[in-house]
């Protein structure tokens, strides 16, 4: 190469842009992702001091990325009546911190480990070579520790890596403990599982045995073990359950029967440890540790407490987005849905207290047109409540006719692999065989139907059970009901009965598996 082509191969790299290379780290993906040497790397790896690494899961929160005031409503805890105190039902709202306008949602990001021995080393700059020891987790850790720890990984991120960083607006984000609501929504499995997985005790049906997810007291032989050695939850988040229970960022409150309570109490761990036994270990499950222990005065830090961290941001970012936030605000203060208690009332006020005729028959039109939009507003709610009513009762026969059809197609099975297994003659052998296929094939084409329709039954069975207006909902059935004995339409009738029975038993067992729900369709 010429001497003026070089100078002109070195004017051009010159001119190129800034590529910030993005801090890898230097140790073995087993010992901060353990699942990337199974094939399934984390989504988000960000560097630590040392040459270390922490692996993060992206939760996606589905929700309006346009709209910063809108969150996604969600049913959380579970139904036990001894616990409800710590865990019964209650209403959450969520918005992740991070916007995706393409896929059209918010997320945040998780660890997907609990924080080991060897990345707290690294955090607090105490250099040494990973181990399969240093991957078990760090305990012992106060709140007060978990969050400082925080605040020191935050900082060296955003000297180090900041370019690593997601960020919002430019703004990069930061390390702090999770919220409760943050915790459980992922530990269920968060928009990845269906409606029915998501509002279970657990996320795996019951039959299915905690010790392939959990490290609990019939299998850690009481101490912690190596992260990332059970299978994960559905978001591929490990350790979830069991192991060590995770410090969370909120104060302790009570469930006062499905809103937190008023009174602040001490620390909350979520997802139990290696001393829970297996029926302790459930998404809902809270733990209350006083902040500081009783015997000397200093901050609980027990052998059982872990850390998994979250990656977030501050709502106000911009000046720009603040005032996108303040305009949607004050589109729904200045235009709320009703500006009275009672609107007609306030309208028949305001025409007796006026002299002026031609004011007066203004008014007078102006109530009329509220009569008529509130009468139609509740024609509309009336239909929807008994258009809802019949789909659910339309889906449980769905569900009872697929079901029938299964069992009778697996009993027929059943018997067709007993004559192929006795048959010796070539003929008939064939003959079974293509009847064993046909079967297999209608049972592959009914299954999905039972799930979906399964699906879309506790779809609606919680919408009812979260409706504040549940009596309007056994007014729909009643009107309902009368219409079908007019019409002769017995069996949908009875199919409506056993439907609303289905719907006071969900409300007491919000969180009853795929299994239990199915069986409580199909009972007659």
């Amino acid at each position: 190469m010429t001497r003026s082509a070089i100078i002109l191969v070195f004017l051009v790299f010159q001119l190129l842009p800034a590529v910030e290379a993005r801090v890898v780290p230097d140790w073995p993906a087993e010992f901060y992702d353990p699942g990337a040497e199974r094939g399934d790397p984390a989504d988000l790896v960000l560097p630590l001091p040392c040459g270390g690494g922490m692996a993060f899961q992206k939760v996606e929160v589905p929700t309006d990325p346009e709209n910063p005031l809108s969150d996604r409503p969600l049913r959380l805890g579970a139904s036990d009546q001894d616990s409800g105190y710590l865990d019964y039902f209650v209403r959450a709202y969520l918005r992740g911190p991070f916007e995706d306008g393409d896929a059209g949602n918010t997320h945040y990001f998780l660890a997907r480990y609990e924080l080991t021995g060897d990345q707290f080393a690294a955090i607090e700059n105490d250099c040494r070579d990973p181990s399969v020891p240093g991957r078990i987790p760090k305990s012992g850790l106060s709140w007060f520790d978990a969050v400082d720890l925080g605040r020191k990984y935050t900082e060296w991120l955003r000297s180090h890596a900041a370019d690593d960083l997601p960020s919002r607006h430019g703004i990069p984000a930061f390390v702090r403990l999770p919220t409760e609501t943050e915790w459980e929504y992922a530990a269920r499995g968060g928009p990845v599982v269906d409606a029915l997985t998501f509002g279970a005790r657990r996320f795996f049906e019951s039959g299915e045995g905690i010790d392939s997810y959990a490290w609990h007291q019939g299998t850690s032989r009481n101490k912690a073990r190596p992260v990332g050695t059970r299978k994960p939850n559905p978001l591929g988040l490990f350790d979830i359950y069991g192991n060590m229970e995770e410090l969370v960022l909120e104060p302790f409150r009570m469930n006062a029967v499905g809103r937190p309570h008023g009174q602040p109490g001490g620390v909350v761990t979520r997802g139990g440890s290696f001393r829970s036994i297996p029926g302790d270990l459930y998404s809902a499950r809270r733990t209350e540790w006083p902040l500081f222990r009783i015997s000397d005065g200093r901050p609980s830090a027990e052998d059982s407490f872990g850390v998994r961290f979250v990656l977030s941001t501050h709502v106000s970012v911009s000046d720009h987005h603040v005032a996108g936030i303040r305009d949607r605000w004050m589109n729904i203060f200045l235009n709320p849905v009703d500006d009275f208690d009672d609107p007609v009332a306030e309208i028949s006020g305001l025409i007796q207290g006026e002299t002026d005729a031609r004011r007066r028959a203004q008014l007078e039109r102006i109530g009329e047109q509220i009569n008529l939009e509130r009468r139609t507003r509740v024609e509309v709610g009336n239909n929807y409540r008994r258009s809802l009513v019949r789909n659910g009762s339309l889906l449980l026969w769905v569900i009872r006719d697929s079901n029938n059809e299964i069992r009778q197609l697996s009993r027929r099975r059943a018997r067709l692999k007993v004559w192929l297994d006795r048959e010796t003659n070539a003929a008939k052998r064939r003959e079974f065989q293509e009847n064993l296929a046909r079967v297999e094939s209608e049972m592959a084409r009914q299954q999905p139907v039972r799930l979906d329709s399964l699906q879309n039954y506790a779809e609606i069975l919680e919408i009812i059970a979260s409706s504040a207006e549940l009596e309007q909902y056994d007014e729909a059935i009643a009107l309902l009901q009368q219409e079908l004995e007019t019409l002769g339409r017995v069996q949908l009738q009875e199919l409506v009965e056993e439907f609303r029975r289905d719907v006071e038993l969900y409300m007491e067992r919000r969180d009853m598996s795929g299994r239990e729900l199915l069986d409580l369709a199909v009972e007659s």
